[in-house]
């Protein structure tokens, strides 16, 4: 397996993980480093061979029936490694993707499944496919679909595992792979030591957009 430092150095020169300012993430948290994914599929061939590294985590023996992305970087993912686990086995793997509901009845973020994709989760071996896992939230809606479809979920793979999160949070799946584990810490606004020396929040990216 390709170590950890070069996937980082690479997000780098890529302007996919951004650091040492101050962000305001979508959560609402701010910190000092960013995951700016969207940097990382303007680079196809990149793209790619990430997808690469992540087929290669599963081997041959988790016998993948499909693969499943949250939209929207999860969609790419899930298509990528779906065709090069295909490739690998000689086995027909599919591709299916988890669209976020605007009006969720509970807050937050909330996915569900098109009907049409019933067919190919039921009784089968899948993987679900995440670019950047921060609480595990995403994730854990996700599994919880699959398992009401009746899908045996193997395991789950990430891009970048920011949030800490461990494979028991999320069982009852066994096995969490990431290609990087890096905690990025956050705070709220109210106790962010970046707010309380006056540092500006970077308007480039996360919830920062709207102040720019």
């Amino acid at each position: 397996m390709i170590d950890e430092g070069t996937f980082l150095s690479m997000f780098k020169q890529m302007g996919a993980f951004k650091e040492n300012d101050h962000f305001a993430y979508t959560s609402g948290y701010h910190g000092d480093a960013y995951v700016a994914k969207e940097m990382i599929y303007v680079y196809p061939e990149i793209t790619w061979w990430l997808c690469e590294q992540m087929k290669n985590w599963c081997g041959n023996g988790w016998e993948i029936d499909c693969v499943v992305g949250a939209e929207r970087g999860g969609i790419i993912l899930s298509q990528w490694v779906g065709y090069l686990l295909a490739q690998c086995t000689g086995r027909q793997v599919m591709s299916v993707y988890a669209e976020k509901l605007i009006h969720s009845p509970i807050g937050g973020n909330r996915f569900t499944f098109r009907h049409e994709y019933g067919d190919f989760i039921a009784g089968k071996n899948i993987l679900i496919v995440e670019d950047v896992i921060n609480t595990g939230g995403t994730v854990k809606n996700v599994i919880s679909l699959v398992h009401e479809l009746g899908g045996i979920v193997k395991a789950v793979g990430a891009l970048w595992n920011r949030g800490n999160v461990t494979v028991e949070d999320i069982r009852p799946v066994t096995k969490l792979f990431a290609l990087v584990n890096k905690f990025l810490p956050r705070w709220s606004h109210v106790t962010c030591p970046l707010c309380a020396r006056g540092v500006p929040i970077n308007t480039q990216f996360g919830k920062g957009l709207a102040l720019g």
